[in-house]
């Protein structure tokens, strides 16, 4: 699975997983986290497309998301390229699997990746 896909995925678990909860399909949910979870490049893209229209969702689109998996170290490229304070922070995967990035309100809990319960990364975006 691209890491695009991996990020629509984890931005996406929580409502893919309340519609097979509806429709009694959450064996087929859960069987696709694990095998990304065992090993985030098996599953082909279209596999997630297939099951999130089965559920009555959209389908999976990845155009335009950034893949961070591949930008080297974000947290290493500071406004200016010099020393100082980053413009603003986002956090990403903790395990650089895939491109999603998430939000945190100013004291507010870490987000967390969706697919392995872990806090995601805080890091640095340049403007």
């Amino acid at each position: 699975m691209t890491p695009q896909a991996r990020a629509w995925l984890c931005s996406n678990l929580v409502p893919l997983r309340h519609a097979a909860v509806r429709l009694g399909r959450e064996a087929d949910v859960e069987s696709l986290v694990a095998e990304v979870r065992a090993d985030p490049a098996s599953p082909e893209d279209s596999r997630l497309d297939v099951l999130s229209r089965a559920l009555g969702g959209p389908p999976v689109v990845v155009r335009g998301v950034g893949d961070l998996a591949s930008g080297g170290d974000l947290g290493a490229r500071l406004p200016g390229g010099g020393g100082g304070l980053p413009a603003q922070v986002a956090y990403r995967c903790p395990s650089l699997a895939c491109a999603r990035q998430g939000e945190r309100t100013p004291g507010g809990p870490l987000p967390l990746c969706a697919l392995s319960d872990e806090p995601m990364t805080m890091t640095a975006v340049t403007q």
